[in-house]
């Protein structure tokens, strides 16, 4: 098999303004995120921040744009129906295991809010860094390609 690039229609339970609106529950909302390999309601920050965001599928859908093994012969796109979100994550949860399809890595920094990130940054601060050795400056000029004679 080979690996094309798919657009992935997630679709949510109804229309976005009359989920929010008829007060649905949030899982109304949920899709399978694939960045964050989780079922979710989608966020702005979230989506507008991955590298697998396709758009947005006029209210009722996220569109969401990654690799994945294929026949030759298969659509460029791939429709998920909300009740089918928990079934697209155990899918591509078998290609991950498989080792066909990667698992997104996802720093924790990615999740924090300003006020969260300047906190972090304010007590990284305060903490006490103690000088490098030689040993450990040598080792982290070889890792980074520094030479003295450059």
């Amino acid at each position: 098999m080979m690996k094309k690039l798919i657009r992935h229609i997630n679709l949510i339970g109804h229309e976005i303004n009359q989920s929010i609106e008829d007060g649905y529950p949030e899982s109304d909302r949920e899709i399978y995120c694939k960045r964050l390999h989780t079922i979710k309601e989608p966020d702005e920050k979230d989506c507008m921040n991955c590298p697998y965001f396709g758009g947005l599928g006029q209210g009722t859908a996220h569109e969401c744009v990654w690799e994945e093994p294929v026949d030759i012969s298969s659509e460029l796109y791939r429709v998920i129906q909300h009740k089918d979100r928990y079934k697209e994550m155990e899918r591509v949860s078998e290609m991950i295991e498989a080792g066909v399809v990667e698992k997104e890595k996802i720093y924790p920094f990615e999740r924090l809010t300003p006020d969260e990130m300047a906190k972090m940054a304010a007590e990284s601060l305060r903490t006490p860094s103690k000088p490098m050795t030689d040993e450990e400056k040598a080792e982290d000029d070889a890792e980074h390609g520094y030479f003295e004679d450059d």
